[in-house]
C-alpha cells in the first residue's frame, strides 16, 4: 500500500474505497479482493504519474518544431471552433 502523508490523502483514499465497495463489492467488504486489487491499481497509477511529473513540464509542448505546428494546431482549431 501507498504510504499515507496527509490527511487530506487518507480522506481521499477512504472515499476511493467506499466508491469501490459500493459498487464492486455490493457495499459489503472493504477487504474484497477486487476493491483491493483496484485499490492498488490506483495507488500505482498515482505514483508513476507524479514520477512522470517531475522530468516533464508544460515546456516541453514548445521545444521542438514539430511540438509547436501542434500546438498551432490546437489552439487554431479552439479558436476557430468558437468563431460565429
Amino acid at each position: 500500500m501507498l504510504h499515507i502523508s496527509t490527511p487530506l490523502i487518507a480522506t481521499q483514499e477512504c472515499q476511493a474505497a467506499a466508491i469501490l465497495v459500493k459498487y464492486h463489492a455490493h457495499g459489503r467488504d472493504r477487504h474484497d479482493r477486487l476493491v483491493m486489487f483496484e485499490m492498488a491499481q490506483i495507488q500505482q497509477a498515482i505514483k508513476k504519474e507524479e514520477e512522470v511529473n517531475k522530468y516533464t513540464s508544460y515546456w516541453s509542448l514548445f521545444t521542438t518544431p514539430g511540438n509547436r505546428k501542434r500546438m498551432c494546431i490546437v489552439l487554431a482549431i479552439g479558436v476557430f471552433s468558437q468563431w460565429r
